[in-house]
Order: structure tokens, then sequence, then C-alpha cells
């Protein structure tokens, strides 16, 4: 459906302050993947977006939480009284930002007004003076906003940016696995002295590491892929293609939700979790190799830290050549992890290796090394049967 009629099916199809449509739609919004999400947002922008100002302000938010920030909704029409804020961000550190959400830079906008809306949350979230101010436009075209901002004496509290803009940090956040990154990206919409871009080029180098870990993913080490154990000068890489891992890993979480009957939703590269965070999952791709242990996988701190935050974690083992997928507890992989082996990296980050082999029976059982054993993960299958 378009964005025109999940609105007239919402509620009583009314989008105002407090209705039901309202509410119905921002809960939907939080349901979706963040594909699904920027279609919306495309289809907004594409007509008039003037038309949908309301609805734009609502996915505008939902990208912010897409990128991790606490966000609580703002009104859509300003009230006598009442803090007419569109949007109001807060990250894991306790900065604030609020958002102003605007469908044309024709008119200079009113920045005294949305001054008045952060210095009042300021006070009621009674938190010292880290608000900031985050215009987002429909337009990209700002230059005009921008002159005004910069010749106002409320520069250094305000940045600009466009919600193709906004867009792009969720892509790039959902393509990372590293927690930095995503603070950086945060830290990017925070006001910040631009006359030294170590800021900036940072987050570029971030980034550009994560993509470079994410080509290794279904990569083992030289004594696990026979296609390594060749003499180096012989040495051939078969790296599986990024995309395909990607369609993989989609693959696998729509199984599972189907299985669970839940609604995990991507928030990094390998990471999700339902709007609750009542289910978490990180699931992780490796194509079968033509050895001993015919699958390997990398289980990092990271993951191991983000599936300590629910009671109903699980790490989710997909296969390049098999359309099922094997979901195990976190809670019983974690009594395992001592029994498994680690490498660490240059850069002086380790891993555990998830190793699986397949039994007399043709099962796939996971190799704990350390004790010569293994734990059957028969009973973890979870398939579209």
């Amino acid at each position: 459906m378009t964005v025109h009629q999940i609105m007239a099916n919402a509620g009583d199809g009314r989008l105002n302050d407090g209705s039901e449509c309202s509410k119905e739609l921002r809960h939907f919004f939080t349901q979706i993947d963040s594909e699904k999400l920027n279609d919306y947002i495309d289809q907004c922008l594409e007509e008039k977006p003037d038309k949908y100002e309301n609805s734009l302000q609502d996915l505008v938010n939902e990208l912010g939480r897409r990128l991790d920030f606490q966000v609580t909704n703002g009104r859509y029409r300003g009230r006598k009284g009442l803090n007419g804020f569109d949007g109001f961000w807060k990250s894991p550190e306790g900065n604030g930002i609020v958002v102003e959400v605007k469908t044309s830079t024709a008119f200079q906008i009113k920045l005294a007004t949305t001054e008045s809306y952060r210095k009042q949350l300021i006070s009621d979230e009674n938190q010292p003076n880290n608000v900031s101010i985050l215009v987002v436009t429909a337009d990209p075209n700002t230059e005009d906003l921008e002159a005004q901002i910069r010749g106002s004496r409320y520069a250094w509290d305000v940045r600009v940016i466009s919600i193709n803009g906004l867009q792009r940090l969720v892509a790039i956040k959902e393509k990372s696995d590293e927690n930095e990154t995503v603070k950086k990206i945060q830290n990017l919409l925070i006001p910040f002295e631009y006359t030294r871009l170590d800021s900036i080029v940072d987050l570029v180098f971030t980034t550009a590491l994560d993509v470079e870990q994410a080509d290794t993913e279904s990569l083992s080490d030289t004594d696990t892929s026979s296609t390594l154990s060749t003499p180096s000068a012989e040495k051939k890489i078969d790296i599986t293609p990024v995309r395909e891992l990607e369609f993989v890993r989609k693959q696998a979480i729509t199984i599972f939700n189907t299985s669970k009957n839940s609604n995990l939703i991507k928030k990094t590269r390998a990471t999700y979790s339902d709007q609750e965070q009542n289910i978490i999952a990180c699931c992780t791709v490796s194509k079968r190799y033509d050895n001993l242990d015919c699958y390997w996988y990398a289980f990092h701190p990271h993951w191991k830290d983000f599936l300590d935050h629910s009671n109903s974690s699980f790490l989710i083992l997909a296969f390049v050549d098999r359309e099922d997928c094997i979901a195990i507890p976190y809670h019983l992989l974690k009594k395992q992890l001592e029994h498994l082996n680690t490498s660490t990296r240059p850069n002086g980050t380790m891993y555990w290796h998830i190793k699986l082999r397949e039994t007399n029976d043709d099962k796939l059982a996971l190799v704990l090394p350390k004790i010569g054993s293994f734990l059957e993960l028969d009973e973890f299958w979870v398939s579209t049967g």
C-alpha cells in the first residue's frame, strides 16, 4: 500500500495530534524494515511533501529510532502552552536533539521559536545545556537556510540535514557492525567545531573498516578452509560476495520471524531486535567448506554484549547453500564459549570460532575443541516447513 492508503486505513484516517490514526501509523512505522520505510519516505518526497507533512514528521522520527536515539514524537500543530517540537532525540550518552522537520526551504524558519522549544526541553528534562537543534529538510537545496542559520545568533546550536542524508546515515549504520561506528554517526548530528576535520575522518575510517570486515565474514582461519591450506604462494581466498551474504541473512531472519511469530528489525549488519527488545538476535552466514568442519563462523565480543541484554536472545547460523537456519538460544551458547577456540586480529580484537561438523548420522553439531566434545544442534533448526 501507499502512504496515503496506510493513513486512510489507520484509526479514523485523520492524522491529527492524539488521534488513533496517529498512534497506529507511528506503531506501524516501528514494525517495518528500513527498506520499506525508505519507500514510504520516497513516496512522500516524490509527490508534494506539504501534502504529507505530518506523516513525514513521523517517518523522520522513525529514522532517529533506527539510529538508536531514544525518540519522543512531537506535535503536528503548535498549541499555546505546549512545547511544539517535531521530535526530541536523546543519545545513550545523554545528548539531546530538538528536531524540526521542514517540507520546504522557500521561506525563513523561525529560529527563535525552535530555540524556545530547546530551552523548555532543557528545563523539562532537567539536564545541562547539551541540547542542540537539527533542522531536517525535504528539499536537498538548503543554501538559503544555511545562510540564515550562519547569520543568526543560534548558529552554534543548529545543524541542517536533508531527509535523504538521514536515510544514508541509517543505511551506513545498518551495514556497520561496530558500536563505535554507531556512536560516531550519532555524534555527527550534534554541532561540533568543523575547523578540525578529525571527527568526520574518524567516521569515514571506522565505516571503511566495518565494510572491510564484512568482506571477510565468510572466511575462516587457515586450518579451516581447504582453499587456504595450500602453500602461501598459491593461496586463493574464495570470498562470498557481501550482497549474497546479505540476501541469505535476510532470508534467515524472515524464516526465524515466521517460526517464532516475531518481528525482528535490523539494527546493524548482524544484529536484530523487535521494537520492545523482547526478542533479539545476531545472524551470521557461512558457506560450506570441503573439510571436516563444514561450516565456520566468527562470534564477536560486541555480539555477546548485545545478546546479554535480553532473556530471549539467539545466535542465528545461516547457510549460503541452504534455505533453513539454526537458531541457538544464547543462554546455551554462552555456557560453551569457554570451550571454543579464539583468534586475535592484528588490531587486538578477538573472536570465538563457531565450527559445525557433520556427525555420523548426517546431522550438524557444534565443535567444542577444548574439551574434545560436541553440542548437538538438531533441536534448533528453523525452516520454512
